[in-house]
C-alpha cells in the first residue's frame, strides 16, 4: 500500500497526475476493514479528480493516441523509479502466470465453464506465448508497468478548445516489474476491447494512433523491433482476464455480484478469436 502510495507521488512529482491519499482520523493512508466473515481488506480514500472515463469519451484515434502518449510517459518516469517492494510484488494476473492459467482452463472446462473451441484457443496461444516469448524473455525490455490501464483508469477532461487531455491515471494495484510489451498489448487491447467490433481498417488507424504516440513520447524505441508480438501478447492478457473472471465466478466466496467481472467476458471470446487467426500486421502501423 505504501508503495503504491509513493509511485502516485512520485508520478505526480513528474508530471502525470494521479490522486492523493486521504488519510483518516488517525492519520493513517488506509485503515484494514472486515468485509465479510474472516475476510479483511485495506481501505482507502482517495481525492476526486475531475473528468470523464476513456469509455465515457469513447474510442477515437484522439483518445487512442492520447493513451498511447500517456503510457509513454508512465514507461519514461518509472525508469527513474525504484521501490523493493513493488519489485517483488507479484499479481495473479500478470501473463508470467501463464502455466498457473493452464490449471485453471483445465479446471473450467471439467466444469463445462469454458467449450471445447475456446478452451482450444487458450491452449494454443499459451504454446505459442511460451516459445515465441518466454523462451526468450532476457530480450525484451524490462522495467515497471501499469498493468491494467484501462477504459475506467483514464480519466480525461475538454480543454477551452475542445481537445482532450488526461485529468487522471487511476489504479496501481496490478502495477508490477515484467516485459513493457505486455504493458503497451494491454493498453491496445482494452481500445480494442472497448469498440465492440472488429472493424479491422477502424483497428489498424486505433493501432496506428496508439503506437505512433507511444513512440514519438517514448525516450526509449526498443520497443519497436518487439511490436511484431504484439497480437500474440495481446491474445495472452485476454486469455488472463477471460480466466480469471471465470475463476473469480467459480470461487466467489464473498458472494460479490459477478456482472463487473462478466463484463469482458461479453466480446471478450469474440475478440479473442479474431485475435488469434486475423493479422494485423501492427508494426506496419507504426507512423516513421
Amino acid at each position: 500500500m505504501e508503495s503504491q502510495i509513493n509511485l502516485m507521488s512520485f508520478l505526480r512529482s513528474n508530471g502525470i497526475p494521479c490522486p492523493r491519499v486521504i488519510k483518516n482520523k488517525f492519520d493513517e493512508n488506509f485503515a484494514v476493514v472486515e468485509m465479510c466473515k474472516n475476510v479483511s481488506l485495506p481501505v482507502r480514500v482517495f481525492e476526486f479528480m475531475e473528468g470523464e472515463t476513456l469509455e465515457s469519451v469513447g474510442f477515437t484515434q484522439e483518445a487512442a493516441s492520447i493513451v498511447g502518449d500517456l503510457l509513454a510517459k508512465f514507461h519514461n518516469v518509472t525508469d527513474n523509479f525504484q521501490d523493493d517492494v513493488i519489485k517483488k510484488h507479484g499479481v495473479p494476473i500478470a501473463i508470467e502466470n501463464y502455466q498457473g492459467l493452464l490449471r485453471e482452463l483445465h479446471l473450467l472446462f471439467g466444469k463445462n465453464m469454458i467449450d471445447n473451441e475456446n478452451s482450444q484457443i487458450c491452449t494454443d496461444v499459451l504454446k505459442k506465448l511460451e516459445i515465441e516469448i518466454f523462451r526468450n524473455y532476457d530480450f525484451f525490455e524490462y522495467g515497471l508497468i501499469h498493468s491494467d490501464l484501462n477504459e475506467t483508469n483514464v480519466l480525461l477532461i475538454k480543454e477551452g478548445d475542445n481537445t482532450l487531455k488526461v485529468s487522471s491515471l487511476l489504479d496501481f494495484g496490478d502495477t508490477h516489474y515484467s516485459l513493457r510489451l505486455f504493458d503497451i498489448s494491454s493498453t491496445l487491447l482494452y481500445i480494442y476491447l472497448g469498440i465492440h467490433s472488429q472493424n479491422v481498417k477502424n483497428m489498424k488507424n486505433l493501432a496506428n494512433a496508439f503506437l505512433t504516440a507511444y513512440k514519438k513520447q517514448r525516450k526509449n524505441n526498443s520497443f519497436i523491433k518487439e511490436i511484431k508480438h504484439c497480437q500474440l501478447a495481446m491474445c495472452a492478457r485476454l486469455i488472463c482476464s477471460l480466466l480469471y473472471g471465470l475463476r473469480t465466478v467459480r470461487i466467489n466466496y464473498r458472494g460479490d455480484d459477478p456482472s463487473y467481472v462478466l463484463k469482458t467476458q461479453a466480446n471478450g471470446w469474440t475478440l479473442l478469436k479474431f485475435l488469434s487467426t486475423e493479422n494485423l500486421d501492427l508494426p506496419s502501423t507504426i507512423r516513421t
